[in-house]
């Protein structure tokens, strides 16, 4: 008995990234498949889903997103620079580079 191909609810059918690379186990010339002019202006002229967001953020957006990353990078910059003078005054202790 054949096994059954799955079929997805969001499978469209389309060709995201073809995996046919020269230099792969699996690679085999001839068998990639381009587009004809047809299929290509089909598809570039295909309507976006209804769920489709476009990537762009607004200003008020952005200005929030630049603010978190700009504090994740002073809280690791602090946690590092922390970690580091323990580390040093941990090893001048061991080593007993200075006489307290």
């Amino acid at each position: 008995m054949a096994k059954k191909k799955k079929r997805y609810d969001d499978d469209d059918g389309r060709v995201i990234a073809k995996m046919n690379v020269e230099g792969m186990p699996w690679y085999s010339p001839g068998h990639t498949r381009t587009l004809s002019e047809e299929e290509r202006e089909e598809e570039e002229n295909t309507k976006k889903p209804e769920h489709y967001v476009e990537d762009e953020l607004t200003p008020d957006e952005t200005k929030w997103v630049m603010f978190g990353a700009m504090r994740a990078g002073c809280v690791f910059g602090i946690i590092t620079a922390a970690a580091v003078t323990i580390a040093g005054v941990i090893a001048v202790l061991v080593l007993g580079g200075v006489n307290w």
